[in-house]
């Protein structure tokens, strides 16, 4: 076997020498995680907005632990830094000679060069407007296709093309070509200190990496490192740090709604988990849907739930990889991949829907009976209780009442709210109106229950001055 690597490795070198396709730069969108955030604010009522800008703020905090963090703490892919002869062990489809059919179907080798370049802004300048730059870097190392490794497998109604491409190091500065208004700050950000740094970094990934690419239209996607970094972990949060990388490469979209994982030798089945979620157009939960395939040549295919091929493309929340014997060798759970972040929330909430009978009832009538949903619908005393419901009518102010419980002093009182006993607080929707159509995500504030037992949320419209209308909807809920 030592011949046949060594005998491969001339051979790749010879080809690399002679072959070298440098390819273009190219712009991929962020991860449906991470592109999320900012779209998708919504009405957050004043009560709730404290708790919601924590939750964003440590989810934006641990992208930034996982991703930033240096890289002897963050798993580098298999590719990273890896030999021809590594990358060739793990993967038998690579070893199988390469076919003339290989080179037709793949097409042309994938772009998965990227450019480098950052911005900067500062304050006001007399008569410049905003302070700007921009800086974009050259002489960064480039990734080489390897033609002699290119191949072509067919699963599952599936093509996968499979590419490999070598990051050559680079060993001269880079140079910063820069643009914009404030040279001086543009200057601090690319001291040679900051350029040897990021020479540095760029170079720890040199060596032969693997890319996937489904069909000859899709876009190519690094493949994940091999289940060895399946239980890695760090951090006092005891976050898999290798949970990102591995759940968002064994979610690669295939045609007809399937999805495609390519896996190491040692992976013979593969098994993708959504969890149970709350869909707010329908006001109903969706199942957890768990589903799996046999791995064939290195790749996997199995038909994925709605919401993976959905505009969205909500990805796995947890993927696992079994070897022969059915033993788990790799168990990564990405829970920023929950589903709850789309499904919560419509698409726009500024232009209205079309009428309906109901909403034109409401017009006349703001009690007009329109269900509300409360997710979950068992929380603990010091929770807080999310509701939805379906928006009836445009731009109007809603007024929140809870009651119930063993006795009088369990529901506390909002002094600014006489109008009777329990809790009741009005619900001004956030920075976008509320529009026909679109379904209300609220929530009372935490800490106003303070014993177990049976409660009852109802919600009104309030008129012109501030005064509620019968309540259009209600919901039971219990506190454990």
């Amino acid at each position: 076997m030592s011949n046949f690597f060594e005998k491969l490795e001339a051979q790749l070198h010879a080809a690399a020498r002679a072959q070298i396709a440098v390819n273009h730069a190219t712009h991929r969108p962020p991860r449906s995680w991470l592109r999320t955030a900012a779209r998708r604010a919504r009405h957050v009522p004043a009560a709730v907005a404290p708790t919601i800008s924590i939750v964003v703020a440590l989810a934006i905090a641990l992208a930034a632990v996982l991703l930033l963090r240096p890289a002897h703490h963050h798993p580098a892919p298999t590719n990273a830094g890896a030999s021809e002869r590594q990358l060739l062990a793990q993967y038998a489809i690579l070893r199988r000679p390469q076919t003339q059919a290989d080179l037709a179907e793949a097409g042309p080798a994938p772009s998965v060069n990227r450019e480098t370049r950052f911005s900067g802004s500062g304050g006001r300048g007399p008569g410049r407007g905003t302070f700007h730059y921009t800086v974009r870097l050259t002489g960064l190392p480039r990734y080489h296709d390897i033609p002699g490794l290119t191949r072509v497998v067919h699963v599952g109604g599936v093509t996968v093309s499979l590419f490999v491409e070598d990051l050559l190091p680079s060993h001269q500065l880079p140079k910063a070509i820069v643009t914009g208004n404030d040279p001086k700050a543009a200057a601090r950000a690319v001291t040679r200190q900051q350029l040897e740094l990021r020479l540095r970094a760029a170079n720890e990934r040199a060596g032969y990496s693997l890319w996937a690419r489904v069909g000859r239209s899709g876009l190519a996607q690094l493949i994940a490192p091999g289940p060895s970094y399946g239980h890695a972990r760090g951090g006092r949060l005891g976050v898999p740090t290798a949970a990102l990388w591995e759940v968002a490469t064994a979610s690669l979209p295939g045609p007809g709604g399937r999805i495609v994982a390519i896996v190491p030798d040692t992976v013979a089945r593969v098994s993708w988990t959504w969890p149970r979620e709350f869909v707010s157009q329908a006001l109903s939960y969706k199942p957890s849907v768990t589903i799996a395939a046999t791995a064939v040549n290195n790749v996997a295919v199995a038909m994925a739930p709605a919401r993976f091929s959905s505009v969205e493309q909500v990805d796995p929340e947890t993927v696992v990889r079994y070897d022969q014997s059915g033993r788990v060798i790799a168990h990564a759970t990405d829970p920023s991949n929950s589903a709850s972040v789309y499904l919560e929330t419509t698409w726009d909430a500024t232009t209205p829907g079309p009428e309906t009978p109901r909403s034109r009832r409401a017009e006349r009538d703001p009690s007009t009976p329109n269900p509300v949903v409360i997710a979950p619908n068992v929380p603990s005393t010091g929770s807080a209780r999310q509701f939805f419901f379906h928006v009836l009518l445009n731009n109007r102010t809603y007024f929140l009442r809870v009651t119930g419980g063993p006795h009088s002093g369990c529901v506390k009182t909002n002094p600014q709210d006489p109008s009777g006993p329990g809790y009741g607080a009005a619900l001004h929707p956030g920075a976008e109106p509320t529009a026909r159509g679109d379904t209300y995500l609220g929530g009372s504030p935490p800490g106003i229950i303070s014993c177990p037992g049976i409660y009852r949320l109802s919600i009104s419209v309030l008129n012109a001055h501030s005064q509620p209308y019968r309540p259009f909807g209600s919901a039971t809920f219990v506190v454990r």
